[in-house]
């Protein structure tokens, strides 16, 4: 029986990202991960739209758009250097 169970263990895992096909990181993933982050740090037992007077669906936009529109021209360089960094370092690993 202890053999059967290294052999299974030994099988590679998938990674939530290449089940999902997530072959860039995008703002989008990194506010849905924000707010997972934001929902594990609390004291919530399930999800809901807020906690108390935290709104998840509010935190979750205001992340995506500053990805998706950055307020200037540096925030676009902050954004395009974020965007880089997660994709190279992030996905590297992943794969």
């Amino acid at each position: 029986r202890r053999e059967k169970k290294a052999k299974a263990s030994a099988t590679p895992k998938r990674s939530v990202a290449a089940i999902i096909g997530l072959n860039q990181v995008t703002g989008r993933s990194i506010g849905y991960a924000a707010v997972q982050l934001r929902v594990a740090l609390s004291d919530q037992h399930h999800w809901e739209e807020s906690d108390g007077s935290f709104d998840y669906i509010e935190f979750y936009n205001n992340v995506v758009d500053y990805f998706e529109f950055p307020p200037g021209p540096r925030a676009k360089v902050r954004v395009a250097q974020l965007l880089d960094h997660w994709n190279t370092y992030v996905l590297r690993a992943l794969s």
